[in-house]
């Protein structure tokens, strides 16, 4: 991916994210609690989606265990490839923050859709994936001070991401279940 400088950007995106105000969240500039929750309900729908995927094929569809490894493997591949293509149209054309604004909106038409059956909800969620993923990590890796303060904030900004992963992957376990068992 083409790391795009502050300097470069367009929208303004990075430029304005500073922690001089005093309005910080645990410490980093207030954009982070977005992200944050973003990635967890990022990471809620995709893991959620992966198990109802499988219950979905085999209880509804009744395909064979074969055909539905085989399509549960189809969706992880493109959810793990397509962020290529992701990050370079954002790089090129879309921009980061419009990147990620984009994705999000894409995986929630997608996993929305998925409650209906609609045919569209697995490449919505997938084109979501890929303009979704990469981007955010642009927002935490983006430097808001100098020096050593740099890296606490970046390394705790990566952190945080981290546990808004696995808030969201965690959350996800009790209501599944339940699914399963209707």
């Amino acid at each position: 991916m083409v790391n795009v400088g502050p300097e470069t950007t367009t929208e303004g995106e990075f430029g304005d994210v500073s922690r001089s105000d005093g309005d910080t969240w645990f410490g980093h500039p207030r954009q982070l609690a977005r992200l944050f929750t973003t990635e967890m309900w990022e990471r809620f729908g995709y893991y959620g989606m992966r198990a109802l995927l499988t219950l979905y094929l085999t209880k509804h569809f009744l395909f064979s265990d074969q055909t539905t490894t085989g399509l549960y493997g189809g969706f992880t591949a493109l959810v793990y490839l397509t962020p290529l293509i992701g990050g370079l149209l954002a790089d090129r054309f879309l921009g980061s923050k419009k990147s990620v604004k984009f994705g999000a909106v894409m995986m929630a038409v997608g996993y929305f859709t998925l409650c209906f059956g609609g045919e569209t909800a697995k490449p919505a969620a997938t084109i979501g994936g890929q303009h979704y993923a990469v981007q955010v990590e642009n927002f935490v890796d983006r430097p808001t001070s100098t020096g050593k303060e740099q890296r606490y904030i970046v390394d705790g900004g990566q952190r945080l991401l981290i546990k808004g992963n696995e808030d969201g992957t965690v959350s996800l376990v009790a209501p599944n279940g339940q699914v399963a068992r209707t």
